[in-house]
């Protein structure tokens, strides 16, 4: 009878810390790099396709804290992720990516417009 006591306590026990945290991590918070931005665009009236690649220097960072409140070389502000959502305003400017690919070390975001000057597609690709 011991043993089976013994053996129930051990199970239960087993199972009360294997159990899956109510609050998982948030992968998007921390230090990113900003790598580089490609953005490939059509100008207006011109039927065709440009591409350009920006790289950015070691000095340029977004650091995305768990508050919420986002840091960058650029200025602060807020952000939220919803699903595949990111939503950043800075300096009173808001702007909603597309969460292309996240993992513990790169993200790379993806934001799509439509204005007078044509058509933007720009890829922003950052690492930790």
């Amino acid at each position: 009878m011991k043993q089976v006591l013994l053996s129930a306590v051990l199970c239960i026990t087993l199972l009360a810390g294997c159990k899956k945290s109510d609050s998982e991590p948030n992968p998007i918070v921390g230090k990113w790099t900003v790598v580089n931005t490609v953005e490939w665009y059509t100008p207006t009236g011109s039927g065709r396709i440009e591409k350009d690649t920006v790289p950015y220097g070691a000095g340029s960072y977004v650091d995305f804290q768990s508050n919420g409140n986002v840091v960058g070389s650029t200025g602060s502000g807020r952000y939220s992720v919803s699903g595949n959502s990111l939503t950043v305003t800075v300096n009173g400017i808001t702007s909603t990516s597309a969460i292309q690919n996240m993992d513990a070390h790169n993200l790379t975001l993806y934001e799509f417009a439509s204005d007078a000057s044509g058509l933007d597609q720009l890829w922003t690709n950052l690492q930790k």
